[in-house]
């Protein structure tokens, strides 16, 4: 991930860059194709919580390399900024959780389940000590449909909900992973 600017406007955008040849693996082409189609579905939305998600703004591809450009977050991500203040108050954690079950509410609204969700991917949008935050990194992202579950381990170990485990599970285990993320802002360790 890099930052980018457009030369028309000078404005600026991160960039996620996934060279062509690591995508030779079918799996791995079907997975940047499914995380694009996500995101193009997820930043097209006119929802108000869309705000909460990392926009796609444009897809760029050339000979050896695709690139993602995507909103730029100055703030780095929730788990530098948890590893620099340990702890949260109740008050900003509060805050910070309404704002990311507001965001997994928005993507299972939209039939995504994200599956991966953890400080590592819940970026902020600037280094004031109230960023608002924004879900990043749908590579692991499926589409659903209500009633549907999945099998087959996706995500961080630390944040997966035991139904994952068991083998079989469905879009509350993004709710799960939110659980923990509480937790470890709160008592500034993750749970045993």
């Amino acid at each position: 991930m890099r930052s980018c600017k457009r030369r028309s406007s000078g404005a600026l955008f991160a960039c996620k860059s996934t060279a062509k040849v690591s995508l030779s693996d079918p799996h791995q082409m079907e997975r940047i194709m499914s995380e694009t189609c996500i995101m193009k579905r997820l930043s097209n939305s006119t929802c108000s919580f869309v705000d909460g998600i990392v926009r796609l703004h444009d897809i760029n591809e050339e000979k050896d390399s695709i690139h993602l450009i995507l909103e730029l977050c100055r703030g780095g991500d929730l788990y530098e900024r948890i590893t620099e203040n340990k702890r949260y108050t109740e008050v900003h954690a509060a805050f910070l959780m309404k704002s990311l079950v507001e965001s997994i509410h928005f993507c299972h609204s939209m039939d995504i389940i994200h599956r991966d969700i953890k400080p590592e991917n819940i970026l902020l949008l600037d280094n004031s000590e109230t960023s608002p935050i924004k879900l990043a990194d749908f590579g692991l992202a499926l589409e659903f449909t209500k009633g549907q579950t999945f099998s087959g381990l996706a995500g961080s170990s630390y944040y997966m909900a035991p139904e994952i485990f068991q083998g079989e599970y469905s879009e509350e285990v993004d709710i799960w992973s939110a659980g923990v993320i509480m937790y470890i802002v709160l008592c500034g360790v993750p749970p045993l």
